[in-house]
């Protein structure tokens, strides 16, 4: 137990705390941090909505939530890749680098374009079922960012305008990203937003369960013993939890029993935490 116990501590745990202060880990955590006004706001909303089933004539409040955490997985795409640069000081791209993550993961999303030039979208797939995907496709779009950020047309010594520069040396990876987007898509016919939510699927349902609660629990107390915060555990934990708390919501609203346990520590709060870490209920 005593190897084991200095193995941990130094080496486990200093690799483990780089690993937390990694640029691509911290920026994920905050594009998360970010958005999660969003999501109070959305939840909200839910709990107030409530209300319709006891005070009549009560205005339906649930657009509030569509268009706030509802529009989650739009928010990741665009804060991920947008996070990343700026933390690399790459604050000339990080805007175009934002957009471009957006862009590709509504069409990943693979909407219907009808013949009268009209989209449909699948509205749920903008949401928290779309987090995972708008995670992966943020950092992709921040991968290749970072890769042509050391190309360029030009020149140093060019007496180009330094906006020309930009446009043309942003048009390499735009066009990569969206020509790779565009054959998963439209060439080779795949679904890859269905196809990451299968992948993850496995992982949800064993989070739902009492061994996956107890493992989360185990896991932020094992970090702690070590002094790296749970939180950089944030990208898995967040994209297991909103999802959960918006398959409840949509439960309830219909007028059914929530199914997830696991669920933004709520369920921690409630029954594991009841009186504070460590110390006795009185």
């Amino acid at each position: 137990m005593q190897r084991l116990m200095k193995w941990m501590e130094e080496n486990f745990a200093p690799r483990l705390e780089a690993f937390t202060k990694n640029v691509w880990v911290d920026s994920i955590q905050e594009a998360i941090m970010v958005a999660l006004p969003m999501i109070f706001i959305g939840s909200l909303i839910t709990l107030v909505s409530i209300l319709n089933d006891f005070i009549p004539g009560m205005p339906d409040l649930s657009p509030i939530t569509t268009f706030s955490f509802g529009l989650l997985g739009i928010f990741i795409a665009f804060l991920t890749p947008y996070t990343v640069m700026q933390k690399k000081g790459h604050d000339k791209i990080k805007l175009i680098a934002g957009a471009t993550g957006l862009s590709l993961f509504m069409m990943l999303l693979k909407p219907t374009i009808n013949d009268d030039g009209t989209v449909q979208f699948v509205l749920e797939r903008f949401g928290p079922s779309g987090m995972v995907t708008a995670l992966l496709v943020g950092a992709f779009v921040a991968v290749i960012f970072n890769i042509f950020n050391r190309f360029s047309f030009f020149k140093k010594n060019t007496t180009l305008p330094e906006f020309i520069k930009d446009w043309f040396d942003f048009l390499v990876p735009i066009a990569l990203i969206l020509v790779i987007g565009w054959v998963l898509t439209y060439q080779l016919h795949f679904d890859m937003f269905a196809l990451i939510v299968d992948i993850f699927n496995p992982l949800q349902k064993i989070s739902q369960s009492l061994i996956g609660f107890v493992l989360f629990n185990f896991i932020g107390v094992l970090l702690y013993s070590f002094g790296v915060s749970p939180w950089v555990m944030t990208p898995i934990f967040y994209s297991i939890w909103i999802p959960a708390i918006e398959q409840n919501a949509s439960l309830v609203a219909r007028g059914l029993d929530p199914v997830n346990i696991n669920t933004f520590e709520t369920f921690f709060s409630g029954w594991v935490g009841v009186g504070g870490l460590g110390r006795l209920c009185h």
